[in-house]
Order: C-alpha cells, then sequence, then structure tokens
C-alpha cells in the first residue's frame, strides 16, 4: 500500500479501489476515448456537411452544419459513455 491508500478510511476503500482502477483503464485506452471519437466526428461533418449541405433545409435561415455539429457532439458522448461503462462491467 502507499501513502494515500492508508489515508482512505475503510468504508471508502472500495470506490477508491474502483476509481483508481478506471483511471487506470482510462489511461491504457486514452487514443480510443479521446481521439477516435474527435476524428469519428470530423469524418461525418466532413462527409454529410458536404454531400447534404445543399440537398437538406433543416430550419429557415439555419445552415446544415449549425444542425449537425450539436448533434455529433452528443452521438459522440452518449456513445463514449456507453462504451466506458460497458467495458468497466466486462473487465
Amino acid at each position: 500500500m502507499n501513502f494515500i491508500d492508508d489515508l482512505v478510511s475503510p468504508q471508502w476503500r472500495g470506490t477508491y479501489t474502483l476509481f483508481k482502477k478506471e483511471l487506470f483503464r482510462f489511461w491504457r485506452v486514452a487514443f480510443q476515448t479521446v481521439a477516435s471519437p474527435v476524428l469519428t466526428s470530423l469524418l461525418y461533418l466532413l462527409i454529410f456537411s458536404h454531400v447534404l449541405e445543399n440537398h437538406v433545409q433543416v430550419y429557415k435561415d439555419v445552415p446544415y452544419k449549425a444542425f449537425l455539429i450539436p448533434g455529433l457532439i452528443m452521438m459522440s458522448l452518449l456513445q463514449n459513455a456507453f462504451a466506458n461503462s460497458s467495458s468497466s462491467l466486462v473487465q
């Protein structure tokens, strides 16, 4: 054990251990957790905005990119939230 482990009270030791395990897992797959969703969203943005921008009118005076970007951000956040929590259950 180290100094921080000694400071954690016994009733919080399990929570602290789980937190430490998840933090190490996050650093092992940091590229998959951070860079991959950013690159995927950028590819979706480039493809869909280039192909559909002139063909789809979402709302009057609202550009298609302004409609698409928040949806791509939420899609990435929700996919990562599910993937990270489910990988914690499997491991």
